[in-house]
């Protein structure tokens, strides 16, 4: 079954896209990429001296930046754990938006699957944005995650 990730279409059938794909973990610019102080069972990807794990831990706008701030993010906002989850209604279909929210928290889960900038995200009624002005933009293809906080 195929799903949809930014417009693209992407086939699920199982079958093996890439016989390179269990390659080493590039770990540092080094012999056989840190991995091992042995020969690898395969050669390593050709942009193992700059796409590591430690060229990626000092970029601060790398995949793996990201990935280490929502897991911390996920692990100190018990609603984004463990939370009920409201749709939002946007009023674009270009956006997809809901709240995740527990007795602690509330947060505001944005995404803007379009191709034009998106002015004036949603705040659902009774909640406002902390520590940020409404309106919010959002970029083209991405996404946002804002804490509310409950309004008188």
């Amino acid at each position: 079954m195929p799903f949809v990730y930014y417009g693209e279409e992407i086939g699920m059938t199982g079958d093996k896209p890439d016989e390179r794909l269990r390659t080493p973990m590039q770990w540092e610019r080094a012999p056989a990429a840190g991995f091992t102080s042995g020969k690898p069972w395969e050669a390593l990807q050709a942009d193992s001296f700059t796409a590591n794990v430690a060229a990626e831990s000092r970029d601060t706008a790398s995949l793996l930046s990201l990935y280490r701030r929502l897991i911390k993010m996920r692990a100190t906002k018990s609603a984004l754990r463990n939370g009920e989850l409201v749709p939002v209604e946007t009023g674009n279909e270009s956006l997809l938006a809901y709240i995740r929210r527990d007795s602690t928290h509330a947060m505001l889960i944005v995404a803007n699957l379009g191709n034009a900038l998106a002015i004036g995200v949603p705040v659902p009624k009774g909640y406002r944005l902390l520590g940020r002005p409404a309106p919010v933009a959002l970029d083209p293809r991405s996404a946002n995650i804002l804490e509310l906080v409950r309004s008188p």
